[in-house]
């Protein structure tokens, strides 16, 4: 089981910091400054790998942490 602490946080993980936890990750993880994925359409919400991400050096440590 993964148990989240946030630095100068108190609080009980009872769901909730972890849920904030993957919500924050999640967020960063789609950023658009970190060039990863592109919606593959405007008219839906799916995602690729963007084909630029090699832009940015670290992408493929980025993708192999987002595939574990």
């Amino acid at each position: 089981r993964l148990y989240i602490i946030f630095r100068g946080e108190e609080g009980l993980d009872y769901g909730g910091v972890s849920r904030e936890w993957f919500f924050l990750l999640s967020h960063e993880v789609l950023n658009p400054m970190y060039c990863l994925f592109e919606y593959a359409n405007k008219n839906n919400y799916s995602l690729q790998i963007n084909p630029a991400s090699y832009v940015n050096p670290d992408h493929l440590l980025y993708f192999k942490f987002i595939g574990r």
